[in-house]
This record gives C-alpha cells, sequence and structure tokens, in this order.
C-alpha cells in the first residue's frame, strides 16, 4: 500500500503541472487535481493501519468516480 500512496500523490502532483502546463490558470488547476487527494489520504491511512486490499480497492473506485465527477465540473464551469 506505501508504493500505491507515493503513485497517487505523484499522479496529483503530475495532474496539477499538466493542467498548468495546458495553460490554465492556477485555481482551476488545483481544482481539478485536488479531487484526486482523498485517495492519496486513502492508501495513507491504508497503509498505516493495515486496511485489507479490498476494502481499499471498494473505496478507490467509490473515490475515483467522486473525484472525476468533481474534476470535470471544476474544469468545465470554470474555463
Amino acid at each position: 500500500m506505501g508504493s500505491v500512496c507515493v503513485g497517487m500523490a505523484a499522479f496529483v502532483i503530475v495532474f496539477f503541472f499538466l493542467q498548468r502546463f495546458e495553460g490554465k490558470p492556477r485555481p482551476i488547476a488545483w481544482r481539478a487535481a485536488s479531487s484526486w487527494l482523498s485517495l492519496v489520504a486513502l492508501t495513507a491511512f491504508a497503509t498505516a493501519v493495515h486496511i485489507p486490499r479490498y476494502a481499499v480497492v471498494l473505496g478507490g473506485a467509490g473515490f475515483g468516480l467522486w473525484a472525476y465527477r468533481r474534476m470535470r465540473a471544476a474544469t468545465l464551469t470554470l474555463t
């Protein structure tokens, strides 16, 4: 789980910079990237407490759907 947590953190950072390099303002890039921080928190918590993988996968899928919908709403309404 530790490597998944580091991978998710890297994904959020890279996604933020990709949004910035695309020419979007910093607040829009942050709103789009910050949606994914809940997955970083979930995997960090799972690493520290040793939550079973199936619970992390189910929780991650739920968070992923929510984050994607929030990210799309942030990028569509603010551009």
